[in-house]
């Protein structure tokens, strides 16, 4: 009896073995990303106690928009995909205070880190996917109108990914694959520095976080 259990349970491990077996892939890729952050403040009546009188600050707020290219590797299992990859590109800040436009630009390097949760659905040689999943951009260095960034770690974000993605087999172990992912991201600290900044000296801000797309596209090897 001792030995039909265990013959049992060796025959069931070596199934469950084998199905994870056929489901793991590896590969990579290159990686394209696009995103738009802001920080607003209103508009306010302040008091200057040294002039002894009160003055207007007009509203305003900045914008970030980022363009970053890169590689990116993966490993996957059916349900599942944790990928890492180092992307860079130029960003640019536009500033509009008290009525006042100021636009500068620079550039960065990340690296970045994604755990996907996938629902696969075959049909053919075709799997679509629907994905949702988080990623941590950890931005390693940069440099704002040719100056080198002293803190590019307070440009590092959290995500929050959703999109949709494909597989299409070449042969019996190759694949095409390809993501979309739309992200929002949680406020970097330097946004928050700043909404804090402002706050001090009686100023209402706001950082909303950021909103942005990511398209990838890869080869991967099915084992």
């Amino acid at each position: 009896m001792l030995r039909k259990k265990f013959l049992v349970l060796a025959l069931v491990l070596g199934l469950t073995a084998t199905g994870l077996h056929a489901q793991f892939s590896v590969g990579g890729g290159f990686i394209a990303d696009f995103g738009w952050s802001g920080v607003t403040i209103d508009s306010a009546s302040l008091w200057d106690p040294v002039a002894n009188e009160g003055f207007f600050i007009e509203g305003g707020g900045s914008d970030i928009l980022s363009l970053g290219f890169g590689g990116y590797v993966f490993v996957s299992g059916r349900f599942i995909e944790l990928s890492m990859g180092f992307l860079g590109g130029p960003f640019e800040i536009e500033d509009n205070i008290a009525g006042e436009q100021l636009i500068v630009s620079g550039s960065f390097f990340a690296m970045d880190l994604t755990l996907l949760g996938r629902l696969p659905l075959t049909i053919g040689a075709v799997t679509i996917a629907p994905l949702l999943g988080i990623g941590w951009q950890a931005v390693l260095s940069g440099e704002l109108e040719g100056i080198d960034i002293p803190e590019p770690g307070d440009l590092s974000n959290f995500r929050i990914l959703l999109g949709l993605g494909s597989d299409i087999m070449i042969t019996p172990n190759w694949f095409f694959r390809s993501a979309l992912l739309a992200y929002y991201r949680l406020p970097t600290t330097l946004e928050n520095n700043v909404v804090t900044l402002n706050q001090a000296i009686g100023l209402n801000a706001n950082a909303y976080g950021g909103i942005g797309l990511q398209v990838r596209l890869g080869v991967g090897f099915r084992f």
